[in-house]
């Protein structure tokens, strides 16, 4: 770490320990999405990113699980601890949140976890607020494989010549190993930790004769959380799942939504649906 950087740390530190809390504060652009909420309002920070790693922002309450997968993104002190996986509440009062964010989260935890997350969701939210949801777009993957879209991928290429990756004498990266690593990445060949992979001419097998859903539930078949490999993909969401998700959790009114194309101001800032919008899906609902 940069001695100026330590330097920041330890002086918040000794603030924080002293009862005296140090907030960024807001940029005049952002502070105009915000026109809608008092300032009272604002110091209560009742705006949740549910899986926030390295987000930052003065409104915003980070929730995410903590974890030396993600050691370098995440300011430990700055997030409120929650596992999803625990099937617990949100750690707030009924109808006093405005608005909850998450980005790229549902697809490292199993349908029950989610289906929890947005029960509790619609219960914090008051009515009127807001839940944005974002993840890989299994449809989209899935086509991208049915219409031999590989030059798509090109994103992706990065992955298999970093740290989290083996490819030594397994030959070359194929459509439908981008596939397997992008929904159930302990079964991708290609893993440092891979466990049961699906070989590619298996899963050509499967594509042939099922379904996309029946295909897609065999890669992610037997797959668990891993609090040790967070950071694993286990599950797959398209619009339809996730929106049938949300309405099992007692939402009435949720869509389908494109990047930066929220009903709420302060979700249309260009930090939000930064993630890989290219392959993202995009899911609004409104309390």
């Amino acid at each position: 770490m940069k001695p100026k950087e330590t330097l920041k740390r330890g002086i918040k530190g000794a603030l924080q320990r002293a009862g005296i809390s140090v907030q960024r504060a807001a940029a005049p652009d952002e502070r105009a999405l915000y026109t809608d909420y008092e300032p009272s309002t604002l110091e209560r920070r009742p705006f949740l990113n549910v899986g926030a790693g390295a987000f930052a922002h003065p409104y915003w309450t980070n929730l995410d699980f903590g974890s030396e997968w993600y050691r370098d993104h995440q300011k430990r002190e700055a997030i409120v601890e929650y596992d999803l996986t625990a099937l617990a509440p949100l750690p707030f009062e009924d109808a006093s949140i405005e608005l909850i964010y998450t980005s790229h989260t549902i697809e490292h935890v199993p349908d029950e976890a989610v289906l929890n997350l947005f029960r509790e969701a619609r219960r914090v939210l008051k009515p009127g607020g807001g839940l944005r949801v974002t993840c890989p777009d299994a449809a989209l993957l899935y086509r991208s494989v049915q219409h031999q879209r590989r030059s798509w991928w090109a994103w992706r290429e990065e992955w298999y010549s970093g740290p989290h990756s083996t490819s030594g004498g397994l030959g070359p990266v194929t459509l439908l190993d981008f596939l397997i690593r992008e929904v159930a990445t302990p079964r991708s060949r290609h893993y440092v930790h891979a466990s049961e992979p699906h070989a590619p001419e298996e899963v050509e097998g499967w594509f042939k004769s099922l379904g996309r859903e029946e295909l897609l539930d065999r890669l992610i078949e037997g797959l668990k959380f891993d609090p040790q490999r967070p950071g694993d993909h286990i599950n797959w969401w398209h619009a339809n799942k996730v929106l049938a998700c949300l309405r099992s959790a007692g939402f009435e009114h949720a869509d389908r939504s494109s990047a930066g194309q929220s009903l709420f101001p302060p979700l249309t800032e260009t930090r939000f649906d930064s993630t890989r919008p290219n392959m993202s899906l995009f899911v609004e609902a409104i309390r």
